[in-house]
Order: C-alpha cells, then sequence, then structure tokens
C-alpha cells in the first residue's frame, strides 16, 4: 500500500498501533509513503488458504479500512493507493462496499475479501460507525 499524506512515518506508527497493528517494511518514494500492515494479535489477521481455521500474517480488509479511516480522521486530503484501488476520504464507502464481495479464494473454492478474516460484528459494526462519522465530517467540511 502507498500513501500520500501529511502526517510522518511516527504519526502513521502511532495510528497502527492503536489498532494493534504495526507498520512494515516502511520506504519512502518520491511523495508517496509505502508499507505492508502486519498484525500485532489475533484482530484483523486474515485466515490461511488451505486451512481457513488458521491465520496469517496478514491485516484484512477490516484492518485496512480502519487504518485508512483513523489517517482520515487527522489528514482528509490523504490518497491511498494499492493494487485493488485507489481509496480517498470520499470514496472510502464505496470502495469498501465494492471491496467486500470480491473472490479472493478459487474459482473452486470462492472466499469474499470479507469473510476471509476472524473479525466479528463488533468490530465489524465499529468500522461502520467510525465511516460514518468520517462521512459527515466530508460532508460538513
Amino acid at each position: 500500500m502507498k500513501v500520500k499524506t501529511t502526517l510522518s512515518e511516527r504519526e502513521l506508527g502511532t495510528i497502527a498501533e492503536s489498532l494493534n497493528v504495526k507498520l512494515y517494511n516502511y520506504r519512502q518514494q518520491g511523495k508517496y509513503q509505502l508499507f505492508t500492515l502486519k498484525p500485532m494479535g489475533k484482530q484483523f489477521r486474515t485466515r490461511g488458504f488451505w486451512n481457513p481455521n488458521k491465520h496469517n500474517w496478514a491485516v484484512c480488509l477490516h484492518g485496512y479500512t480502519m487504518f485508512m479511516l483513523k489517517v482520515f480522521e487527522k489528514d482528509m486530503k490523504a490518497i491511498f493507493k494499492s493494487g485493488l484501488a485507489t481509496v480517498t476520504a470520499d470514496n472510502i464507502e464505496e470502495v469498501f462496499r465494492d471491496l467486500r464481495y470480491k473472490n479472493v479464494g478459487s474459482i473452486m473454492n470462492p472466499r469474499f475479501y470479507e469473510d476471509n478474516c476472524f473479525c466479528n460484528d463488533d468490530v465489524i459494526e465499529s468500522l461502520w460507525d467510525l465511516m460514518n462519522e468520517i462521512y459527515y465530517k466530508i460532508k460538513e467540511a
């Protein structure tokens, strides 16, 4: 993932740690900061491909979306780019809705992006609440 923001590496790291994830392989490339998020605990971990009852060391869609929302709280003009989408504060809800049902499994064993983790309903509900808060801040600005 890469982000164009006024926030520093330290500020991004603080946001990540507040969600119990960390910045991994951080580097600068022009105006963008590049990194991967890695989980530090059990929350926001994706399921294993061969054994969906096991987790791996990748952050799920909910974790990345929550991280982006927290960044948007501090910098509404941030721009995130990944292989799947370009995300701004204006379009995050639309992008999240589109990605939720993207198949990240196989044709024989499909698995939606949203179901590829161990997040419970409370986490998902808090994500929607935060998304609504950000949405109203954008509309007021």
